[in-house]
């Protein structure tokens, strides 16, 4: 979004010096991130951990893209989760997409628990199915998308209705009722051409069939007229220990388990499709209750009558490599690779408490879309191309290798680690060196546990830099959840690259608290030339801490822990408020910007000579920034002309870039970045491939071939747009051939057949 505003920021290094001028504000996602030499696809994304993926021509070129909600939040109140948009890029066999929030506008914007597209009315446009939280039911959206080639959505259904069955009389309409956490299944069970329901029960033992009578009663197929039909749909239930079932009715245990029966929880993420091509509809569900994906197998002969499950795989896909995803897992289906089959994407459909860095699971479909046969290919589909903190990103700027250039720090709630011992966060700090030489901003990763800060098993650790002991260099102060914060020495001395240890009663410095999440700044804010601490919390207020003692030997001092009067918790919807501040100085008073939950910045002013007061709100929509939840803001002029810069961090652990003036650079990375398509000659290869790449022109390009567990088979720099390799000594089956260029990554999967 574009927003007018009269403020900019030009931060020089710690004096925090910015000037006042009329800015507008714009998401960039072209700046370029180097990891391991290559740059990302998508650095500036904003990540991706508990992700809903739905495939949707956004830009009506006749390509699917992909729409993604991503729902990583502790709360769950309309806004607070995040709409994602990617452009298909790709081509025939190979695998691309660029992300582009200048569609995300166009979408709802208060979804919330699940989204599914779906068209339901036969115009060849996906619908939205989205949760409705005040009657416990669906919403639908209708696709119009209009004659000017823009998406639009019309409500058209709130909360979706159906008509229950009444054993004694006349079936009872009432909305049809789905939980947040039960995300129902939409297909045409019975193949009359519309669109039914599955969904569960409250308490999630039993499958409901809710059929479409639009076909039946109307003879139309473009709208949706529910009636239940069955209470236990599939002649199973569910099980209340693990994510299996129990197959057969009246509810029978399994032979082999010591199952009680009690009533089961609510969390399950469940997806219908045909995986035999016999036009029943067959069952995948994730559950809160196990890490594996299940399989239901519907014997049945007359679709939507006889419906039957008759066997289970509770390792799905058995024969491509089993899921094993924490936790609660979901099942998406779209055509990754532009291949015309439908291929699996796993991902998380719970908010926390997930796998958040190797959590997007690519399967392949290697056999035909009526009996697909879906094999693992890559642990991070599109997050691979991302900056990536795990969960909550929390940038600051700070000059560390002494060169003039703002790098980039990123703090985190942590990785999520499921080895060795019960899952837990662990927090570390992840360096991001500036390497700008021309007019885009540019940042390659130096480190992911920068100052070694991980093996401290801290959570929501949050940095702050500043010169504490007087001796010329900047040492390190980190926040963490705790609410406390620790205070690490630099030893390398003025003008070296740093080396934190932790100081002498560092650890829980001085006993200062702000209750929890402390995210502080150093600051000099009373001008008496000592760093103060200005401090977040949860609950979305600032602690101000003064610097009573010296130069040498800090001593702070709590002044005020609800300093401002500041409070940038959505009180209507959440008790929390994640505050983030950033004070800064501009002609000569100070300013503050603060991050929040809801991920709007809000912007005060009225502080110098106000300390003791109620400081002003001048907007709590600053800058147009909108990155829910948790937005954190770092600010610096990265680009020496005058204005400001901000990176803003996100629960879902990636960044977004907001600049008012990148002059020579382009707003987007698709903006010069043309669309390289891979030719693979002949493909399946038995002997010798050739490779084209077309639309490549100049520059340095590397080319990688891995087997299907991502082993690497070679690797080899690349002088010019074509290259032929061997695969003679290779066995028979898929491979991935990855195109490193200096404007992005591209794939192209390869078939090797010998004797063909």
């Amino acid at each position: 979004m574009l927003s007018n505003f009269k403020i900019i920021f030009a931060i020089v290094l710690l004096l925090f010096t910015c000037s006042i001028v009329n800015a507008q504000y714009s998401r960039f996602t072209s700046p370029q991130v180097y990891v391991n030499n290559q740059p990302l696809a998508n650095p500036w994304a904003g990540g991706l951990n508990s992700a809903s993926y739905q495939p949707i021509d956004l830009n009506n070129d006749g390509m699917k893209d992909l729409f993604v909600l991503e729902k990583q939040s502790e709360s769950t109140y309309p806004g607070v989760y995040k709409i994602r948009t990617f452009i298909n890029t790709g081509s025939t066999g190979v695998a691309s997409f660029t992300y582009d929030p200048n569609y995300e506008q166009y979408f709802p914007q208060d979804m919330v628990s699940f989204c599914m597209l779906i068209d339901y009315d036969g115009d060849g446009r996906e619908d939205i199915f989205t949760y409705n939280r005040n009657v416990s039911g669906i919403d639908v959206y209708r696709n119009d998308f209009n004659t000017m080639g823009v998406l639009h959505f019309t409500l058209e259904y709130s909360g979706l209705n159906t008509c229950y069955i009444n054993q004694s009389g006349p079936c009872v309409a009432g909305s049809l009722y789905v939980l947040p956490v039960n995300q129902p299944a939409l297909y045409d069970i019975n193949g009359d051409g519309d669109l039914d329901v599955l969904t569960f029960q409250i308490t999630a033992n039993f499958i409901e069939y809710h059929e479409n009578m639009a076909k039946e009663w109307y003879n139309r197929t473009d709208t949706i007229v529910l009636q239940q039909r069955k209470k236990e749909w599939g002649h199973i239930s569910l099980s209340g220990m693990s994510n299996v079932a129990n197959l057969g009715l009246p509810r029978l245990a399994n032979n082999n388990s010591n199952e009680t029966f009690t009533d089961r929880h609510s969390g399950s993420c469940m997806v219908a499709f045909d995986s035999d091509g016999d036009g029943m509809a067959d069952i995948l569900n994730g559950d809160l209750l196990g890490n594996n994906l299940l399989f239901l197998h519907n014997g049945g002969t007359q679709p939507g009558v006889n419906d039957s499950i008759d066997w289970q795989d509770i390792n799905y896909p058995t024969n491509g490599g089993s899921v094993n995803y924490v936790t609660f897992i979901n099942a998406n289906f779209l055509d990754a690779d532009n291949d015309g089959k439908t291929d699996m994407l796993i991902s998380s459909c719970t908010e926390s408490q997930a796998e958040n860095f190797n959590n997007n699971l690519l399967y392949i479909n290697t056999g035909t879309n009526q009996q697909p046969d879906f094999q693992f290919f890559k642990s991070r589909f599109l997050t691979d191309g991302m900056i990536d903190a795990g969960t909550a990103s929390m940038p600051v700027f700070y000059d560390i290798d002494g060169d003039g250039k703002q790098d980039l720090i990123v703090g985190n709630k942590g990785y999520y680690i499921t080895q060795g011992g019960p899952s837990h966060y662990e927090g570390a700090l992840a360096y991001y060196k500036n390497t700008t030489s021309g007019a885009c901003p540019e940042f390659t990763q130096m480190s992911t546990d920068f100052a070694s800060i991980q093996q401290y098993g801290l959570t929501n650790v949050y940095p702050a830099f500043g010169d504490l002991d007087g001796d010329g260099d900047i040492d390190m102060l980190l926040g963490n959840e705790n609410g406390t914060f620790h205070y690490f020495i630099n030893n390398a001395g003025a003008g070296n690259f740093p080396q934190y240890s932790l100081a002498p009663n560092g650890f829980n410095f001085q006993n200062l608290d702000v209750g929890s999440n402390s995210t502080p700044q150093l600051v000099d804010v009373d001008n008496d030339g000592l760093l103060d601490i200005v401090s977040g919390e949860l609950f979305g207020k600032i602690s101000y801490f003064r610097n009573t003692g010296t130069v040498t030997s800090p001593s702070f001092t709590l002044q005020n822990n609800n300093w401002g009067g500041i409070n940038v918790t959505n009180s209507a919807n959440t008790f929390y408020g994640y505050s983030v501040p950033h004070l800064f100085m501009d002609n000569g008073q100070w300013k503050m910007v603060v991050g929040s939950e809801g991920g709007r910045l809000f912007l005060y002013d009225n502080i110098s000579g106000n300390l003791n007061g109620t400081f002003n709100l001048v907007s709590n929509t600053a800058y147009g920034v909108n990155e829910p939840p948790r937005a954190a803001p770092a600010m610096a002029d990265l680009n020496n002309d005058g204005a400001a810069e901000i990176i803003v961090g996100e629960q879902a652990g990636g960044l977004a870039f907001y600049s008012s003036s990148l002059n020579g650079c382009p707003l987007s990375v698709a903006d010069y970045t043309p669309r390289v398509t891979i030719s693979v000659s002949p493909n399946p290869v038995n002997n010798e491939a050739s490779v084209q790449l077309i639309n490549y022109t100049s520059g340095k390009v590397s080319a990688a071939l891995l087997d299907i567990t991502g082993r690497r088979i070679f690797k080899k720099n690349i002088s010019n747009n074509h290259f032929s390799f061997s695969a003679s000594a290779l066995n028979n089956g898929m491979y991935l051939l990855v195109i490193n260029t200096e404007t992005g990554s591209f794939t192209k999967k390869i078939i090797v057949q010998h004797g063909y």
